[in-house]
C-alpha cells in the first residue's frame, strides 16, 4: 500500500509520541520499553483524525501537541501563547478585569484507552506534561487557571463523544459544577447562586444520536443529553455585550449542546447551564474554529466602536482546547 506524505507523516508522529510515553527515561540511559502494538490506529488523511480503538477518534493536531513534552517543555514559557495571554492579563487588569484560563483538557490524555491498551503503557499522567508546562508558567505569572485535568478523569462518565472532538454533555454539566464553584470561591465579588447545587440532577436526561466532527458519516453514536433547567431570564445572545460580571471568550466549547446544528442539541452547553447558577446570563463572546485569535479580534474591534463596552466587567473566562497551546498561531492582538 503506498501512502501518502500527510499519512507518513501522521504515522510517524504518533509513533514517536507512543514512543516516548513508552520509553520515558533519563537522559543517555540505554534501557528502552519496546513499543506497544498500535494495529487498529489508522490516520483519515482528508481530515486528519486518528481512529483508535473500538470506535474512538481523535484530532492528529492533539497527538502533535502532546509530543511537545518531549522537546518545548523547557520553552514553553517564551512561548507565543505565553507572552501572548500575559500581555492580555496585563491590559484586562488595567481595566480592572481579572483574566481565568479554562483550558480543555486533550481527549487523546483523558480517553487513552481509546488509542491503546492502556495494559500496555505506563501511567497516562506523563501525557499531560505537554500542557501542564504551560499550566505552570501561567500559575507562575499569576494568571489564574480552572485545572479540568482531575475533574474530568475522576468520573465513571465516558467525558468525551467517541466520533466528536468535544466532551460529553455530562461532562459540560461538570465543567459547570467546577466553573460556578471558582467563581464563589475565588470571585467573591461577583454573585452567584448555591455553589453546592447539584446541577446534574437538576438536569432532565435524554437520549440523542450524533455524528461527530471526526468520524463524519463512518459512525454515528448515542449519548446522553443533560438539559439544563428553564431559567426566567433570555440567555445571552453570543456576541452581545450586557451588564453582566462575567464575560466567557473562546472556542466551540462554549458552543457545542448550546446551539444546535453541527452543535448537536441546545439548551445542554456550559453556558444554559451556568445561567441558572448564576441566577443571571453571563455574556459570550464564541467561535467555532478559533478561540485564541478571531474572539480577541471581534473585542479589539467592538472596543473601538465602544471604548466602555467592558465597563461592568469583573472577569473574563477565556475557554479554549489545550492543544492550541502549541498547535495555534497566537497572533498579536491588543484589547483597545
Amino acid at each position: 500500500m503506498i501512502l501518502s506524505p500527510v499519512t507518513k507523516n501522521c504515522l510517524l508522529l504518533i509513533h514517536s509520541c507512543f514512543l516516548f510515553a513508552t520509553n520515558a527515561q533519563v537522559t543517555g540511559s540505554t534501557n528502552t520499553s519496546p513499543l506497544p502494538e498500535l494495529p487498529n490506529t489508522t490516520i483519515n488523511a482528508d481530515s486528519q483524525t486518528v481512529r483508535g480503538r473500538d470506535g474512538w477518534y481523535f484530532l492528529s493536531t492533539e497527538i502533535e501537541h502532546l509530543l511537545t513534552a518531549q522537546n518545548q517543555i523547557p520553552r514553553a514559557a517564551d512561548s507565543p501563547a505565553i507572552v501572548e495571554i500575559r500581555n492580555y492579563a496585563e491590559a484586562l487588569k488595567a481595566l480592572g478585569i481579572k483574566l481565568v484560563l479554562m483550558p480543555i483538557p486533550e481527549k487523546s490524555v483523558i480517553r487513552m484507552d481509546g488509542l491503546v491498551d492502556l495494559s500496555t503503557l505506563p501511567d497516562a499522567k506523563g501525557y499531560s506534561r505537554a500542557t501542564r508546562a504551560y499550566l505552570d508558567e501561567l500559575n507562575k505569572s499569576g494568571i489564574e487557571v480552572i485545572d479540568l485535568y482531575d475533574k474530568l478523569t475522576q468520573t465513571s462518565d465516558p467525558t468525551y463523544c467517541k466520533t466528536d472532538s468535544h466532551f460529553t454533555p455530562k461532562s459540560a454539566v461538570h465543567i459547570t459544577q467546577c466553573l460556578i464553584r471558582t467563581i464563589a470561591d475565588r470571585m467573591p465579588e461577583i454573585p452567584t447562586g448555591n455553589k453546592f447545587a447539584d446541577l446534574e440532577s437538576q438536569s432532565s436526561m435524554t437520549q440523542i444520536t450524533i455524528k461527530g466532527d471526526l468520524a463524519g458519516n463512518e459512525a454515528a453514536e448515542i449519548i446522553d443529553l443533560y438539559t439544563a433547567p428553564k431559567f426566567a431570564s433570555a440567555i445571552n445572545r453570543p456576541g452581545t455585550i450586557t451588564k453582566s460580571p462575567i464575560l466567557l471568550m473562546g472556542d466551540s466549547h462554549l458552543l457545542v449542546y448550546s446551539q444546535g446544528d453541527d452543535m448537536h442539541a441546545t439548551g445542554a452547553g456550559i453556558v444554559d447551564h451556568l445561567t441558572p447558577a448564576l441566577g443571571y446570563s453571563p455574556d459570550v463572546i464564541s467561535t467555532k474554529g478559533d478561540g485564541i485569535n478571531a474572539v480577541r479580534i471581534k473585542l479589539y474591534r467592538d472596543m473601538k466602536k465602544n471604548p466602555d463596552l467592558l465597563k461592568d466587567k469583573k472577569v473574563i473566562i477565556w475557554c479554549f482546547a489545550a492543544r492550541n497551546f502549541s498547535q495555534q498561531e497566537w497572533k498579536a492582538v491588543k484589547l483597545r
